[in-house]
């Protein structure tokens, strides 16, 4: 009952009965970018509204990405620290933000979670659109990986348009929606009230590290990501 409300949901707000193109562009726009080695820093933790083409210079590479779905209260210092561990891949990552929505509030503990899960995969797939319309970004090799809430919203999003997911300090009470065959990245804190999540298919991993709800906290938790990627082929030495 529960999956498929969340799905009736997204149907409801992917048609754009809900979320206008205006409200799109400022979900993505108010959105953070993270570019490393890039301008001395210049494009490290930047709002995407702010940076113009100089963060998105396009150097003739192509390149993996991520796209990182923040936790309930946006760019705090807990999401920063998921940031800053997948910066250490070396990749780009894009950040939407969810309070790009007119009279959005964070809703930490609260809430219509559905709603909620809803919102989050819709903002998944806003940012997918934009991402490959990079010339520099290589569109088979984007991943999807939220934190808290932003887990949630990876953990609803049921379409195809990354190459794999990362739920980080979430869980999969409300069910996985991932197409079958995709690969799905679970971590989880042994101190943070229970998280889990059961196995989806053969390219499923499930972690437990020594953090509380910041999975960033414990050293192992980046060489887990970094692992997952190079198996699936998404950064070099798998």
């Amino acid at each position: 009952m529960f999956r498929f409300s969340v799905i009736a949901l997204l149907v409801f707000v992917t048609a754009g009965c809900a979320t206008s193109p205006e409200t799109k562009q400022a979900i993505w726009e108010s959105g953070r970018i993270v570019r490393p080695g890039v301008e001395d820093g210049l494009c490290m933790h930047r709002r995407i509204s702010m940076v113009g083409d100089r963060c998105f210079k396009d150097d003739g590479k192509k390149t993996a990405a991520i796209v990182y779905l923040h936790g309930c209260a946006g760019f705090d210092l807990p999401n920063q620290a998921q940031i800053d561990m997948l910066a250490k891949l070396g990749l780009p990552i894009f950040a939407p933000s969810s309070f790009g929505r007119p009279h959005r509030r964070a809703q930490c503990g609260g809430g219509n979670m559905t709603a909620r899960m809803a919102m989050r995969a819709e903002e998944a797939q806003i940012a997918a659109e934009r991402v490959k319309e990079i010339p520099w970004v290589d569109p088979g090799k984007v991943v999807l990986a939220g934190f808290s809430e932003g887990g949630f919203g990876v953990a609803a999003y049921g379409g195809d348009a990354y190459a794999a997911h990362i739920i980080l300090g979430a869980d999969c009470k409300h069910g996985l929606h991932a197409p079958a065959d995709k690969p799905i990245l679970f971590i989880a804190g042994e101190y943070d009230h229970g998280l889990s999540c059961s196995s989806w298919n053969a390219d499923f991993e499930a972690h437990y590290v020594k953090s509380g709800h910041t999975v960033s906290d414990d050293p192992r938790t980046y060489g887990i990501i970094e692992d997952f990627l190079k198996k699936h082929g998404i950064v070099a030495g798998g």
